[in-house]
């Protein structure tokens, strides 16, 4: 006689619930162009170089350090920034002493390390600020640690360098899919999209050839 059994736990329907019910509303996502280091690309040095780089940040002519540009990629809960000036040998600067922070997810397949750079806006093109400041990661931290995903606490520093500097060293071009909530190489990302744009126009027309009042799909004459 085969026995009825029933789950304790509900993990696939706990799990969606977690992300898209209670994660997804309570902190609001901003899309920000992301910088990943990508260390199978880069030239690094491991035996020979111990002083430090030759360029700050890995970025400059010296560097054999190379990075993966990922598009709209969603952070949350980013810290409000507060220019502080300090007074030094070079004189009052504000350069580096804007510290701020991002939150995301593990869901997105990116495990974020030191020197991942940040552009925090949010990739607008606007004329009213002629100079918008990169970020370099400086520290990263597990605000949450679960089974199924981790939530990483990322701090922030004005990077030493601009968008064109670091864009001569771009290895690979990604894109963040809204739908599958991961990042994937750009033309991926864009087959998804437009997959995506095909369903949503097929069911539109199903949906207007369904007769109510028979109960069937009829083509329309």
């Amino acid at each position: 006689m085969i026995q009825p059994w029933l789950r304790q736990y509900n993990y696939i329907q706990d799990y969606f619930t977690t992300v898209y019910e209670l994660y997804a509303p309570l902190y609001p996502a901003y899309p920000v162009d992301y910088y990943s280091l990508d260390f199978n690309n880069s030239i690094m040095e491991h035996n020979g170089l111990h002083a430090g780089t030759y360029e700050k940040y890995g970025v400059g002519q010296l560097s054999g350090a190379v990075w993966k540009k990922i598009n709209l990629l969603p952070v949350h809960v980013i810290e409000q920034i507060t220019p502080s000036i300090d007074s030094g040998e070079q004189g009052m600067t504000s350069h580096e002493s804007m510290p701020s922070q991002i939150v995301f997810t593990s869901l997105y397949g990116i495990v974020p390390v030191e020197w991942d750079v940040v552009d925090l806006s949010f990739g607008f093109k606007t004329k009213a600020i002629n100079i918008r400041p990169l970020f370099n990661i400086t520290q990263v931290n597990l605000a949450h640690q679960g089974d199924f995903y981790q939530i990483y606490q990322c701090r922030l520093q004005v990077a030493p360098f601009d968008r064109n500097e670091i864009e001569t060293q771009i290895s690979s071009h990604w894109k963040f899919d809204n739908h599958e909530k991961r990042v994937f190489p750009i033309e991926t990302a864009n087959f998804l999209l437009n997959m995506q744009s095909r369903t949503e126009e097929l069911s539109t027309r199903l949906k207007g050839l369904f007769n109510n009042k028979m109960g069937f799909y009829t083509r329309s004459v």
